[in-house]
């Protein structure tokens, strides 16, 4: 649900993806989604920006250099290897991330990967 939340997201923009948007992407009405799974909307970008930086941080890992001999073959190649996967998707995470109002999730978020 996170998942699908966040490619509305990426799909419509930050500002101009509404509620209703938001429940249809994840197959449900407004109202349910409202009593079920969030309090309002910035929790649900909040969450679902978390969720997604999750998985680039897990491939990040997946292909974190095992020897140091692998260190600057995956610093060539990790740019490609992230953008080819969640190049459109950073272009949120930027913007929540960024923003006055989610700054602080940005944060700690940020302090949580280091």
């Amino acid at each position: 649900m996170l998942e699908d939340c966040y490619n509305c997201l990426c799909k419509n923009g930050l500002e101009n993806t509404s509620m209703r948007q938001l429940a249809e992407a994840c197959g449900t009405t407004t109202g349910n989604f409202y009593s079920n799974y969030f309090k309002n909307r910035d929790e649900i970008i909040v969450e679902a920006t978390e969720y997604c930086m999750s998985k680039v941080e897990q491939d990040f890992m997946m292909y974190a250099p095992k020897t140091i001999d692998e260190v600057e073959k995956y610093l060539r190649e990790m740019p490609k290897i992230t953008a080819k996967l969640h190049g459109e998707k950073y272009r949120i995470m930027y913007q929540v991330y960024t923003s006055p109002k989610y700054l602080e999730y940005g944060k700690n978020s940020l302090t949580a990967l280091f």
